[in-house]
């Protein structure tokens, strides 16, 4: 895997704090990610949701809390688009 996407992952069980934390320091650190997104994988690296900053504002306005868990809030049915390797 990319070592740049791996910076933007997070486990289900990982608090919502953590990954808020995460996504600031991403942005300080390296601006070329993407902005505002985690991928939230299992320990497969195996893709179950997304979470992005709209998702954390919708959820705070909702009563979720910081040490709550990012499955709570992450979208569970992405839209993903697989890129095929090909070689010529």
């Amino acid at each position: 895997m990319n070592p740049k996407i791996s910076k933007i992952l997070a486990g289900p069980d990982e608090s919502i704090r953590t990954v808020m934390k995460k996504l600031t320091k991403n942005k300080e650190e390296d601006p070329s990610l993407p902005p505002g997104i985690t991928l939230v994988v299992d320990k497969k690296e195996r893709l179950l949701g997304i979470a992005t900053n709209g998702d954390l504002r919708r959820a705070f306005a909702s009563g979720v809390k910081l040490d709550d868990p990012i499955s709570m809030v992450m979208n569970k049915k992405p839209t993903a688009i697989i890129a095929e390797n090909t070689k010529n």
